[in-house]
């Protein structure tokens, strides 16, 4: 089961970048409020952007949807305000 989910680096890396970007905007913006600090989305989530299209075109990687959709979850917040 877990080896028809697309493993491969750049699934990974996706992966990772949206966790990051996640965490990153739930610590940072939402729990200290620190909404001007942005930036911090950023840094990673253009590379989660980046690597989970190429994986989602490369090998149409599960694993590389759950990052993407991570690394696009802060526009939630943001187009909700």
């Amino acid at each position: 089961m877990l080896r028809d989910l697309g493993w491969s680096f750049s699934s990974v890396c996706a992966l990772i970048c949206g966790a990051a970007t996640a965490f990153l905007h739930w610590w940072v913006v939402m729990h200290l409020g620190l909404w001007p600090y942005i930036i911090f989305e950023l840094i990673p989530g253009l590379p989660g952007l980046a690597f989970g299209f190429y994986a989602i075109h490369q090998s149409n990687s599960k694993i590389a949807w759950l990052g993407l959709l991570l690394s696009l979850s802060p526009l939630v917040t943001w187009l909700s305000i």
